[in-house]
């Protein structure tokens, strides 16, 4: 995940705007749960409900494939772009890297040549860092990752 935050790090500071959802299983969708395994149908749906607060490029990764919006609206040049990619199957380590993938080459469409960093990214930037990273609130302005309930409740 530190390589794929790097990456778009490196994409917005090319003013390469670019949202990531990484959708494991039906349960990651909430009420949503049955456009598991239509990631296209799922990027316009979650490009709708973010667009109160984003309404750029949105790039959603199931384990069968690929979805891609602009503020809900689908994006045929970046479909014509994924297509090409085969579905990454249902592994939370290759669903990254396949995002990673279709980062550089939705980028690389549009001129903007991303280099992948190496294992490791970014250094930790205090005690908390990561367990922030793996709630979903760490950086979710450019990676989104569903927060269960349980996780994002205040503690009493």
């Amino acid at each position: 995940m530190k390589r794929l935050d790097a990456l778009l790090t490196e994409a917005n500071k090319q003013h390469y705007r670019i949202r990531v959802a990484i959708i494991m299983s039906p349960s990651d969708l909430g009420t949503a749960f049955s456009l598991f395994d239509k990631p296209q149908k799922y990027s316009e749906f979650l490009g709708l409900e973010l667009a109160f607060v984003y309404r750029d490029r949105l790039l959603v990764v199931m384990p069968k494939g690929y979805g891609s919006s602009v503020n809900g609206d689908p994006d045929p040049k970046a479909a014509q772009v994924l297509k090409n990619l085969p579905p990454p199957g249902r592994n939370a380590t290759k669903e990254v890297e396949a995002a990673i993938v279709a980062v550089q080459r939705l980028a690389a469409a549009e001129g903007h040549h991303l280099k992948v960093p190496q294992a490791g990214g970014a250094p930790r930037r205090g005690p908390h860092h990561d367990r922030s990273r793996r709630n979903g609130r760490h950086r979710a302005g450019r990676r989104l990752r569903p927060v269960p309930a349980a996780e994002s409740a205040p503690q009493a």
